[in-house]
């Protein structure tokens, strides 16, 4: 870092989220609240204009450290790189028969990604009625990668709904619906699904798939409604998002898979994955995730969740308590009586709280399953019972995790998880406008609910605030850690596009300091900082 200038050298210590560190301990020293020298990894966001939305754009290998004179920094906020895209969208793109909408998007790297998911109006190709991803492309250092779904056991991508009741399954690949694109901004996307599965009973279902330039990782928002059966009708659970993506390109051997619970599962050693793998699950764990890397290449992908363990159970409790009598807290090597079956170390299949490639591991080593998990009940009953919680699965249930795909040797799952730490441990307060303490249950859904932590929305994973004469002031306080391309959410905006945006009181550019979509139906302003926030941040729109 010998050569770079002081601007640009506290860029690079406060653009990483963590790794390897290279930073001056006293560059880092004069932002109290900000990342830890010894604990950080190079990050290079993005955020230059370009291309409108509507037609895909071409591939973009920006991301270079900028010139001083269009660095912004302050005590609390370092901005990152230029080079980042507009959000393109290509309608009916024809994939070897499905039929899918893409989207065109720059993660953190300012590398472009695209996501490609199926109609769900037709039966397609392999059988399957659309609703999912089919294709994602991204880019691994200097290497393209074509994840498309591997096609095992019908199974043509990820994101699926899934819902087992009784000794039964109903599966959203046997099921049409509708699509939309809800909202088609400059810098921040919404593609819908919408359909009835039939888990016991008719349950509406909306899926909605979130994308933001900036943000190498899309969101999965869903939403069940099953008043349509009413109370206690239904009896399921949900494994949504579900399916099998190769996402390594080639639908090799699994190295490994983990997962988060209240406690964090991974397993050991060299791989590939056998149910004679060792493991660990002795960690404690705050945000659920699951987890899967490639044996022969540098790849993972995972699912993490927008809330905490404690704000939203996930995994299912399918032994009633025996998960954790037997397994959490322990390894492999002393893991209790009722945890494995008898000559294999890894759990019991039925016992794993979130479905992976358990069932599928005595015979292959290849399989990409990855999907989510819940507790029986947890859709359609009034009072559910899991680890030691009652929670309510009826009227509606809504959740969201962020799908990751990216290098194992980043800890990309594990980074997502860190990153959800750290939001959920800042606040939000506001001088001028309103926090939102209370906003919409979840996606397509008119009822409202209290959120766990004031200002923040987990359906987006934003941070909510209600508008006054289109102006708002509000500080963001990184109290947990650093916090990386931070979503805020304008509400009661009804000018036609932004003035002026300020980090504590320096004016960032548009597309460059933040990337913006002003949606004028909703009266809503989604605002992307394009950099890191590391201490009380003071932002204000107008």
């Amino acid at each position: 870092m010998k050569n770079l200038s002081r601007n640009r050298r506290l860029a690079a210590c406060l653009l990483v989220f963590w790794g390897a560190a290279a930073c001056d301990a006293t560059l880092v020293a004069i932002y109290d609240g900000g990342v830890d020298a010894g604990n950080s990894v190079m990050g290079t966001g993005g955020g230059a204009g370009g291309g409108g939305g509507g037609a895909m754009l071409p591939n973009d290998d920006g991301g270079a450290m900028p010139s001083d004179a269009g660095l912004v920094t302050s005590v609390h906020f370092v901005q990152g790189a230029a080079g980042c895209q507009a959000i393109g969208i290509e309608n009916d793109v024809n994939l070897g028969g499905y039929h899918t909408d893409r989207y065109g998007w720059n993660d953190d790297q300012c590398q472009r990604r695209t996501a490609a998911l199926v109609r769900n109006n037709a039966t397609d190709p392999g059988g399957s009625r659309g609703g999912y991803l089919r294709e994602l492309t991204w880019k691994n250092g200097n290497t393209d990668i074509t994840a498309r779904g591997t096609n095992a056991n019908g199974w043509n991508g990820w994101g699926y709904v899934v819902n087992h009741y009784g000794n039964s399954a109903a599966l959203s690949k046997s099921r049409m619906g509708t699509f939309r694109t809800v909202l088609s901004g400059r810098h921040h996307a919404i593609h819908e699904f919408k359909l009835q599965m039939s888990p016991g009973g008719p349950v509406d279902v909306t899926v909605q798939w979130v994308f933001r330039t900036g943000v190498s990782h899309p969101i999965y928002a869903i939403t069940y409604d099953a008043t349509p059966a009413g109370p206690n009708a239904v009896n399921a659970d949900t494994r949504a998002p579900y399916g099998e993506l190769a996402f390594e390109g080639t639908a090799g051997a699994i190295g490994g898979i983990g997962w988060g619970d209240k406690y964090r599962f991974t397993t050991t050693g060299a791989g590939p994955l056998t149910v004679a793998s060792s493991w660990e699950y002795t960690q404690a764990n705050s945000v659920p995730y699951v987890r899967m890397w490639s044996q022969g290449s540098d790849a993972e992908m995972g699912a993490v969740q927008s809330q905490s363990w404690e704000q939203h159970v996930a995994g299912g409790d399918y032994g009633s308590g025996q998960l954790a009598a037997s397994c959490w807290g322990k390894s492999s090597a002393n893991k209790g009586a009722n945890c494995s079956a008898a000559a294999q170390l890894m759990p019991l299949d039925w016992l794993w709280p979130f479905q992976l490639n358990q069932y599928e591991l005595p015979f292959t080593n290849a399989s990409h399953r990855l999907a989510w998990g819940s507790q029986y009940g947890a859709i359609g009953q009034t009072n559910v019972s899991a680890f030691g919680k009652t929670f309510s699965g009826y009227p509606r249930v809504s959740y969201s995790v962020f799908m990751t795909v990216g290098p194992k040797s980043a800890q990309t799952t594990l980074k997502q998880v860190e990153g959800l730490e750290r939001i959920l441990g800042a606040t939000l307060t506001a001088s001028e406008g309103t926090v939102v303490t209370s906003g919409p249950a979840g996606v397509g859904r008119g009822d409202t609910a209290v959120f766990s932590l004031a200002g923040y929305n987990p359906a987006f994973a934003s941070w909510d605030v209600q508008t006054a004469s289109n102006r708002a002031t509000v500080t963001l306080d990184a109290k947990a850690g650093a916090l990386e391309k931070p979503l805020l959410r304008f509400n009661g905006f009804t000018a036609a596009q932004l003035s002026k945006v300020t980090v504590d009181g320096q004016a960032l550019a548009a597309d460059t300091g933040y990337f913006a979509t002003v949606d004028a139906p909703s009266q809503t302003v989604w605002l992307t900082l394009n950099g890191v926030v590391s201490g009380p941040a003071v932002v204000h729109i107008e």
